[in-house]
């Protein structure tokens, strides 16, 4: 059973690119990092999702900065999303401590 994130974020639909971050610090463990992680679509196979990874830079995620290796990224190919479909984004991260916990994330395409 994956976390279900509360918060729909807002997809460009016909983008080429467009960035999904995510800020995992407050689920981590102080000493803890994400060391891979997957993402994938579910139910739908509109968008395409490459570069996924474990941020290898500190970043900003809805203006905090996150450290290295506790967030995780990815680039969103929309060319294909139809405009008031919400598309949901499962992201698995695996950490240091070996945990597995799966979380789901909203994208509404407008």
């Amino acid at each position: 059973m994956a976390y279900k994130c509360d918060y729909t974020r807002k997809l460009s639909a016909g983008a080429t690119v467009d960035f999904f971050s995510v800020n995992f610090t407050d689920w981590l463990d102080s000493s803890e990092t994400i060391s891979s992680v997957a993402i994938t679509e579910v139910d739908t196979t509109d968008l395409t999702l490459t570069s996924k990874a474990a941020n290898a830079a500190a970043m900003t995620v809805n203006e905090d900065t996150v450290a290295i290796g506790k967030g995780v990224q990815c680039t969103i190919d929309a060319a294909s999303a139809k405009r008031g479909t919400t598309y949901t984004l499962k992201v698995t991260p695996t950490t240091s401590a070996g945990r597995i916990v799966p979380f789901e994330f909203d994208m509404e395409a407008v």
